[in-house]
């Protein structure tokens, strides 16, 4: 193999990457086949060029005979570091062309770069999701001490072929209202205690901070990070709740707009009842006519709110792995 070298990715040299970018199989938004390839290479590249554009951000590339066959960005988690006390970091990107044994090659030079990098910084989490079908980056993560935290399902639906359906319940269905607030963190806070998602199963965070962090998420999506909420109501009572976000990056630069089920979270005193079920519904139908796709992930192991998505209507089209690795930790 040609000599590789690891080189700083800087914004002026960006789009020398497209080539390999567009050869990479597992680009985000790339399970959609509605979307050319094209149009998700101008999306990473756009996506990569924000990565730059904030101070703390890197990409590292990996190098030879001046083609790029491969690269890695680094970004700091500024919110996870508010809830856990620590520095925390991510790595969105992760690309490599050519054979299995090249990806690895490549992969391990711009893992063991950025894990340089976060010793230096003092970062003692970074984490990293990968499409659970590429397995020359999976196995370098494994080989460079990160962990399995948890595999997540996603699905999607067309929502223009949804069948539009009346809704009979034995509860209230409707928009989020300002005085719901106080209600919807608190049924976060209760419902995602002792969860099984990447942070509570990461033995070294603590039970209490993980639970906080979807509290919290709960209250941004209510102070504008979401799109639309709506909840559900009994005995004047929120029961439940589901948030919508529209993805606004993609929508830059492709005729399809997608919405996703960003967080959801039912009273466990009213399973069984169709809470969850017509929540989905409920929201889903409200954006039939500002987007397209409707999308939503779950955790491998959470099989009640996958059988919900089906009944719904949506079909799982790929999975992700995330991975932590632990740094600099005493």
């Amino acid at each position: 193999m040609p000599k590789l070298i690891i080189k700083p990715l800087y914004l002026n040299k960006l789009n020398n990457a497209e080539f390999m970018i567009e050869e990479f199989e597992y680009k985000p938004y790339q399970f959609l086949k509605r979307l050319p390839n094209k149009q998700i290479t101008k999306f990473v590249l756009y996506s990569l060029q924000r990565v730059l554009q904030d101070s703390r951000g890197k990409i590292c590339s990996a190098q030879s005979n001046g083609m790029i066959l491969g690269l890695a960005s680094l970004i700091l988690l500024t919110w996870d570091e508010q809830i856990f006390g620590m520095k925390m970091a991510a790595i969105p990107h992760l690309f490599s062309i050519g054979n299995y044994q090249k990806r690895k090659r490549i992969t391990n030079m711009l893992i063991s770069e950025h894990l340089e990098t976060c010793k230096k910084l003092q970062i003692q989490n970074v984490s990293v999701r990968l499409n659970i079908a590429d397995a020359a980056a999976i196995h370098t993560l494994e080989q460079n001490g990160f962990k399995l935290m948890d595999i997540i399902v996603i699905f999607v639906i067309d929502l223009k072929k949804m069948p539009i359906k009346k809704i009979q319940t034995q509860f209230i269905l409707r928009e989020y209202e300002q005085n719901d607030i106080y209600s919807i963190v608190e049924l976060a806070r209760h419902a995602f205690k002792n969860y099984f998602g990447r942070f509570h199963l990461d033995p070294t965070l603590k039970n209490k901070e993980c639970t906080e962090l979807y509290a919290q998420w709960a209250h941004n999506l209510c102070k504008g990070d979401a799109d639309k909420i709506f909840v559900a109501k009994r005995k004047n009572k929120v029961i439940g709740f589901t948030a919508f976000k529209i993805h606004q990056d993609i929508k830059k630069f492709g005729s399809i707009k997608i919405c996703e089920m960003e967080l959801g979270a039912i009273s466990p005193k009213v399973r069984k009842l169709g809470v969850y079920h017509n929540l989905y519904y409920y929201g889903l139908k409200s954006f039939k006519d500002k987007a397209d796709i409707g999308l939503s992930k779950t955790q491998v192991n959470n099989i009640q709110v996958q059988r919900i998505l089906h009944n719904v209507g949506f079909k799982v089209i790929t999975h992700q792995c995330t991975f932590h690795r632990w740094l600099n930790v005493k």
